[in-house]
């Protein structure tokens, strides 16, 4: 995977996060979930908050409506922080 390629060269990439991000969306279109959410996980830490939407959708995949909720109130705030 291309991306992985450029997280494991490029650690100190300012756009490491976005990069998580599309990793995981990519495990996402291939039914890889948890997968998927650990690079979430990774990109938001990152302070990629778009990854908070992402991981939702892949947290309701998963049947925990709870997280996802979460994920997408976090993702909303972070929103209207950038404004």
């Amino acid at each position: 995977m291309g991306c992985t390629i450029l997280i494991q060269t490029k650690r100190k990439q300012k756009n490491l996060g976005r990069l998580f991000d599309t990793r995981g969306v990519a495990y996402f279109r291939k039914g890889q979930y948890d997968l998927a959410i650990a690079d979430y996980d990774r990109a938001v830490a990152l302070g990629y908050s778009q990854a908070l939407y992402h991981r939702s959708i892949a947290k309701e995949k998963l049947g925990d409506h709870a997280g996802a909720g979460a994920d997408r109130g976090a993702y909303r705030q972070s929103r209207q922080s950038d404004r």
